[in-house]
């Protein structure tokens, strides 16, 4: 009888070593996960004689991350700083040269509109006071047959050519004309031609002086052929001009 019981403990200990070893090798044809959950295992009074497999049962814990293997895990790469970019300098103003050249443009327009303006004015007045042809006109006591009637002068420039005529006494059957100098250049013809009469020489008698822009000539008042008239100054005699 004993020998009997201790045969049959000796299959019952030959078959749980056999499920055993199957439930290992049924365990190494499966990929096992890392150890996320925990095994407990309840035995009972009844398991001393080995008669049934071992109950277990699992429990997962959810919210349980699986850390990854360390060969598995790459370390993190630092990335490199963006190259650096290099702002412009500021670009400033105009330089100051250009706003010194733009203000001498300025004067100088204005200056040329300024002169033309001054231009026009005074030939304008010159329009109003002389006409066209300049002619200018004026009374004299000259000493030519004026003794109570004044001789009438007419000085005028004639396309540049200036002259003066005279009315001895008022009487212009004796008209004499008496030629200034051609005058050139730009508005020649505009100038005005007017005579003042002054003693010129130092012998009492008034001398005719005609005067064109800044130019001045000079009639001497004298007897030629024996008749008063003007004639033109020599050399030395415009000392007291």
């Amino acid at each position: 009888m004993r020998e009997q019981r201790a045969s049959w403990e000796q299959q019952q200990r030959r078959s749980l070593h056999a499920d055993t070893y199957e439930e290992e090798e049924d365990d190494a044809l499966y990929e096992v996960r890392p150890p996320s959950s925990v095994r407990r295992y309840h035995t009972t009074s009844d398991h001393c004689h080995l008669t049934h497999r071992p109950r277990y049962e699992v429990e997962v814990r959810r919210g349980y991350t699986i850390p990854r293997r360390a060969s598995q895990q790459q370390p993190t790469r630092q990335q490199a700083p963006p190259p650096e970019t290099r702002t412009p300098p500021p670009q400033h103003g105009m330089h100051r040269v250009f706003y010194v050249g733009v203000a001498m443009l300025v004067m100088l327009l204005g200056w040329l509109v300024l002169s033309a303006l001054l231009s026009w004015w005074q030939i304008t007045q010159d329009d109003w006071h002389y006409g066209r042809p300049r002619t200018y006109q004026t009374d004299a006591h000259v000493g030519h047959s004026d003794t109570k009637t004044p001789s009438h002068f007419l000085a005028l420039n004639l396309h540049g050519h200036s002259a003066v005529i005279e009315f001895p006494g008022g009487d212009a059957t004796h008209a004499k004309v008496y030629l200034g100098p051609v005058l050139s250049g730009p508005g020649a013809d505009l100038v005005p031609v007017t005579v003042s009469f002054r003693d010129v020489t130092g012998d009492g008698k008034p001398d005719m002086v005609l005067q064109m822009g800044e130019q001045t000539v000079v009639f001497v008042n004298d007897t030629v052929d024996g008749v008063a008239q003007f004639r033109p100054a020599r050399a030395g005699e415009t000392s007291g001009l």
